[in-house]
């Protein structure tokens, strides 16, 4: 019996070997690059267990073994999503611009029937700046050597009288803005909203989240009472 071996020129080329120790990145293609990458990241990572595994105590090592048998759970959680009722969440969506709409209708008639400002956007800083520091003659508070009004400054603002109910009225409109941005998040063609959980993500041992692979969904640990219905 006798067999025929193909040259290197009519399969595919053998596996290329880079020493990562003498290469520089720069003078490698894009596509060589990403394999380098990738072959650290293996690699690197083993070293690093190498080295740590054997500094584990009876504690440590419980939590590295709790946290191991997370990732299956956490990688069904990430894949699966949470179903999102888009017909629920155009009435929420609806629900607060209604609300931002009555609020801006009673701002504009304080500020008009208390101040005699004719027109006020309570989303421009120049207006806020102009009402606060100007108007109000309220000592201008400062960040990186300019005025703001942002939120920790409008909660110095808030402490002088006359600024008290504008300052409310401005954090709740802002407030049902940032909701109706949550909302609007872009979620995946199955009408899902997922998210990345990093299992040791912070150092209480909860998890911290954000959006997904697919730059899609966000933290879903952070959705408050009043948003959940959609989902």
């Amino acid at each position: 019996m006798s067999h025929t071996v193909t040259p290197y020129r009519d399969r595919d080329p053998p596996l290329k070997i880079i020493h990562t120790a003498t290469t520089n990145p720069a003078d490698l293609s894009p596509f060589d690059r990403e394999m380098v990458y990738n072959g650290l990241d293996c690699c690197v990572t083993r070293d690093v267990f190498d080295s740590t595994i054997t500094q584990l105590n009876p504690a440590t090592a419980a939590t590295y073994a709790f946290s191991k048998a997370l990732q299956g759970p956490v990688l069904e959680m990430r894949c699966r999503g949470v179903l999102v009722d888009a017909a629920r969440k155009n009435e929420v969506i609806d629900n607060f611009h209604d609300q931002i709409d009555t609020l801006e209708r009673q701002l504009e008639r304080i500020l008009f029937e208390g101040v005699g400002l004719e027109s006020f956007n309570w989303r421009s800083h120049r207006d806020l700046a102009w009402l606060f520091y100007d108007v109000f003659a309220i000592p201008a508070i400062h960040y990186q050597g300019r005025p703001t009004c942002n939120r920790a400054a409008r909660e110095k603002i808030a402490l002088y009288p006359i600024a008290k109910l504008i300052i409310d009225y401005i954090n709740t409109l802002t407030e049902l803005g940032d909701k109706i941005s949550v909302l609007k998040t872009a979620i995946d063609p199955d009408g899902r909203f997922r998210t990345s959980y990093n299992i040791a993500g912070t150092s209480t041992g909860r998890f911290s989240s954000s959006t997904s692979e697919f730059g899609t969904g966000g933290n879903l640990q952070n959705i408050e009472e009043s948003l959940r219905s959609i989902f």
